[in-house]
């Protein structure tokens, strides 16, 4: 079974035609490759190192995007990135690998690989799906109804105004729960 998740190309999407050459990437480049840390400790130790404790939500939001990044997503994932300039939203599947490589996107060096299948409009969506997507986080598990909205789309079909969510879904509330805790703090 796959995941799906949304990558933010930097603050007012700023990497986004550097994600377009086919890579999702995240920030945190002080902390070199993320190979290097084998527990969730040792990253956490660095992390404090270098960026600080002052808000331990915010550290352990940081800590939790990074390891999600690093090991969550998965070869065949569908990836999600957005384009403000544009308005358009960005699909593809991750290939499979985390890299660190801090010569090919600015302030991004912690890499995946992602084979692009489509542009979508942020226009062309419902707009339960662009609330699901307005998440400021740089990254964030999205439903899978969010994913077949964007393939309808991609298809040309129609899009239903109000789709009716499956019973295996999570309410759309657990899914901003990171969110709204760093928020609170």
């Amino acid at each position: 079974m796959s995941n799906n998740w949304m990558v933010r190309a930097g603050r007012g999407g700023i990497y986004s035609e550097d994600f377009e050459k086919g890579v999702v990437g995240i920030g945190w480049r002080q902390l070199g490759d993320l190979k290097l840390y084998s527990s969730e400790n040792s990253l956490r130790k660095k992390y404090q190192e270098i960026y600080g404790n002052e808000k331990p939500a915010k550290t352990a939001n940081a800590i939790a995007m990074i390891l999600k990044f690093r090991d969550q997503i998965k070869d065949g994932d569908y990836v999600v990135s957005y384009n403000p300039e544009t308005r358009n939203y960005m699909i593809g599947k991750d290939k499979g690998n985390y890299y660190f490589d801090p010569d090919v996107i600015g302030d991004f060096p912690h890499l995946r690989s992602v084979d692009w299948i489509g542009k979508v409009s942020r226009d062309t969506l419902t707009q339960k799906s662009r609330n699901s997507l307005g998440s400021t986080l740089t990254l964030f598990s999205l439903q899978q109804s969010i994913i077949d909205e964007f393939l309808t789309v991609l298809e040309g079909k129609p899009v239903k105004a109000n789709p009716q969510p499956s019973l295996d879904e999570e309410p759309e509330s657990s899914f901003l729960k990171d969110e709204t805790i760093s928020q609170s703090h």
